[in-house]
C-alpha cells in the first residue's frame, strides 16, 4: 500500500463534551498539525451512546461532516469490538467518572486490530496507590492497556482550572463552578489567584 492511497480513521469518544470538543476541533481545523496528516489522509469520526444519537449537538457534528457512529461502550464486547473495526487510532475523552469503561473499550480497541489507542487522562499528576481515585482509576486502565500491548499514547493534561478557582462568599460565581471549594479568601478578595498542580 502505497502512502497516497492510504487513508486513517480517527475515531473519538467524547466528541460533544468539553474536552472531546476542543480535540475534535484541533483534528478539523488544523490537520495539517498532526503527524497523521502527513502519513496519510485522516478520516475523523464520533463514537456517541445511543441515548445521544438524536441530541442536536451530534446532528451538528454530522453536518460538519464528521460521520457518527453509534454504540454501547458498556455492551457486549463483540458488539464493540465490530463498531471499532476501520479504526485506526481511537481517542477517549470520555467522563472522569466512567475511566474504568475503558478496560472494556481497550480490549475491544486491540481485538479490533486499531494501531493507536489515547485513553481519557484527566485528573491531576500523582503517584498511583492510595493517593487519589481518579488517578488509581486511570492506573487501572493504564495496565490493562500495558497487558494488551496494545499501542498507546497517552497525553496527561492534568486537572482543569475550573475545578479549582476560589468562590465568592457572595455566590456571584458559583454559576462557573464545576465545584465550590471550601476556600477562605485572602487580601479582601481583590488579590489574584494563582494554583499549582
Amino acid at each position: 500500500m502505497t502512502l497516497e492511497s492510504s487513508k486513517q480513521c480517527v475515531l473519538l469518544l467524547g466528541a460533544t463534551g468539553e474536552t472531546g470538543g476542543s480535540i475534535l476541533n484541533g483534528l478539523l481545523q488544523y490537520p495539517d498539525a498532526f503527524l497523521i496528516k502527513i502519513l496519510s489522509e485522516q478520516n475523523v469520526e464520533a463514537l456517541v451512546r445511543p441515548s445521544s444519537a438524536d441530541k442536536p449537538a451530534v446532528k451538528a457534528l454530522a453536518k460538519c461532516g464528521v460521520q457518527i457512529r453509534v454504540g454501547d461502550t458498556n455492551g457486549p464486547i463483540e458488539e464493540l469490538v465490530g463498531l471499532l473495526a476501520g479504526v485506526d487510532v481511537l481517542i477517549s475523552a470520555i467522563d472522569p467518572g466512567s475511566l474504568l469503561v475503558q478496560i472494556q473499550l481497550a480490549t475491544a480497541a486491540k481485538n479490533a486490530g486499531i494501531k493507536r489507542f489515547i485513553p481519557c487522562a484527566f485528573t491531576t499528576v500523582t503517584p498511583p496507590g492510595g493517593v487519589m481515585r481518579l488517578r488509581d482509576s486511570k492506573e487501572q486502565v493504564y495496565q490493562h492497556i500495558r497487558k494488551l500491548c496494545l499501542p498507546y499514547t497517552i497525553i496527561d493534561v492534568g486537572y482543569w482550572y475550573q475545578l479549582s478557582f476560589p468562590t465568592l462568599p457572595s455566590g456571584r460565581v458559583d454559576y462557573a463552578a464545576l465545584v465550590k471549594p471550601n476556600v477562605e479568601i485572602h487580601a479582601d478578595g481583590d488579590k489574584p489567584t494563582m494554583i499549582t498542580v
